[in-house]
């Protein structure tokens, strides 16, 4: 993200990639028509350097299967960042060259700018630059965007695109100062909204604890930087997110707690322990039966 003024959006979207991967193929989907498993992502190093030995350092870049990708995150649209996208690519794709018969070949990855703010000058579908080549040849080199302003929340639920949500806060505090007038009750609504969307999508399955807890970190942060002059809606949200989160927190501590115990009744299993013994133990920790005949007789812990 070019805009050094304000990081948290960069820091956000590095957070949730980090931290929840899984979120982001929806945005693949959406930007590329193509649908992957969640353990197929693998992150890359992002070191790329200039033409003058600097460093530069791109949003996101992973693979996946043998395909690279690579997104950008931008606050607002400087005019230059479809040459910064060449840049960034062209050096991605000559770090996985190949060499085929003394000829070099290399692909650019798929990559795409998320526009998160509301600006009515982003490009409408792609950015385009034009590369002309010494033989009077010429391409027109392409890069999709996505434009959050055109998502409301029902769409963005219904794409599953919910890595989103805590970048909604920059459409509300636009919404408040234009033509909209948006009211401060009607930005708490859009928060609990957006909250009850994360929360079904954790009680369907859709995404696990950490993911939910992650997301709603996630909106809480963005919201406390954005609404500081809106003290209703920082309270507002808070009080919505604070009793959850405490919970979910709560919760990501037991389990992990009781995968701890899992793991030791297993190890307990590994080194001969008399399985009488391992029962009594599973027993004072109060492990379900099922769980300790699973390790007993297929030595195996299932998944939380």
């Amino acid at each position: 993200m070019a805009d050094n003024r304000d990081q948290i959006w960069d820091t956000t979207f590095k957070t949730l990639f980090q931290e929840t991967p899984a979120l982001f193929l929806p945005l693949i989907e959406e930007a590329f028509h193509v649908s992957y498993k969640k353990e197929d992502i693998v992150s890359q190093d992002t070191s790329l350097y200039n033409g003058d030995g600097d460093m530069v350092v791109p949003d996101l870049v992973f693979r996946i299967h043998d395909v690279t990708y690579h997104f950008e995150f931008q606050y607002t649209n400087d005019g230059t960042m479809a040459f910064r996208m060449w840049e960034y690519d062209i050096k991605l794709a000559l770090r996985d060259y190949k060499l085929n018969e003394n000829q070099m070949e290399f692909s650019f990855p798929k990559s795409c700018v998320v526009y998160i703010a509301r600006n009515g000058n982003y490009p409408k579908d792609s950015l385009e630059l034009k590369i002309n080549f010494q033989d009077g040849q010429h391409i027109i080199f392409k890069v999709p965007v996505i434009c959050l302003q055109n998502y409301n929340l029902d769409m963005i639920n219904s794409k599953k695109l919910w890595l989103f949500y805590p970048f909604m806060v920059l459409q509300f505090a636009a919404d408040m100062k234009g033509k909209k007038h948006l009211s401060e009750q009607e930005v708490l609504d859009n928060y609990r909204k957006m909250i009850d969307y994360v929360e079904t999508a954790y009680n369907n399955g859709e995404i696990t604890i950490d993911e939910d807890a992650t997301l709603l970190e996630s909106i809480q942060e963005t919201n406390q930087h954005t609404m500081q002059k809106h003290q209703n809606i920082l309270k507002g949200v808070e009080d919505m997110l604070n009793p959850t989160l405490a919970l979910k927190h709560k919760q990501i501590r037991q389990e992990a707690t009781k995968e701890t115990e899992l793991k030791m009744l297993l190890n307990m299993k590994i080194e001969g322990m008399p399985k009488q013994a391992i029962v009594r133990i599973a027993k004072r920790q109060n492990i379900p039966e099922k769980e300790v005949n699973r390790i007993l007789e297929d030595g195996q812990i299932m998944e939380q």
